[in-house]
């Protein structure tokens, strides 16, 4: 009987984790560690994608960013489009402590139609506390 609960726990443990969009995701190299609180908000923003999470991963934009994407259902509609999955691996400030070069491990379904065609690796985040992603661009 004991092991029976167990084994119920464990699977309903299974079931309440998010799951990743695509645990092949990784190129070797480990998921970047953030420093600080807007480090931590660009990984976190970018785990909330991974995952499908995108509730959550809106939250992480400040107004101005939600204005590019238009509506929540807008932003999932391009996520889902687009990206198989993400990890941040590396995250170097380039002009103060809110502005980042980020570096990604991902995987997309098809190319964003606009830029590179990959995420863009440049990311200003707020002061205000909790920092919010604020804008991202193709160069610095």
């Amino acid at each position: 009987m004991r092991t029976a609960g167990v084994l119920l726990v464990l699977f309903g443990l299974m079931i309440a984790a998010p799951a990743h969009a695509d645990s092949g995701c990784t190129n070797g190299q480990p998921e970047a560690t953030p420093r600080g609180p807007a480090e931590q908000v660009i990984v976190d923003y970018f785990r909330a994608v991974n995952d499908r999470n995108y509730g959550i991963a809106w939250g992480y934009l400040a107004p101005s960013m939600h204005d590019m994407y238009v509506t929540l259902p807008d932003f999932v509609s391009i996520m889902n489009q687009h990206v198989k999955c993400v990890r941040v691996t590396n995250i170097v400030p380039t002009a103060g402590n809110q502005a980042f070069r980020v570096t990604f491990d991902a995987e997309y379904f098809t190319r964003f139609e606009a830029g590179a065609g990959t995420i863009p690796p440049f990311y200003r985040v707020s002061g205000d506390q909790p920092p919010l992603i604020i804008d991202q661009a193709t160069g610095p």
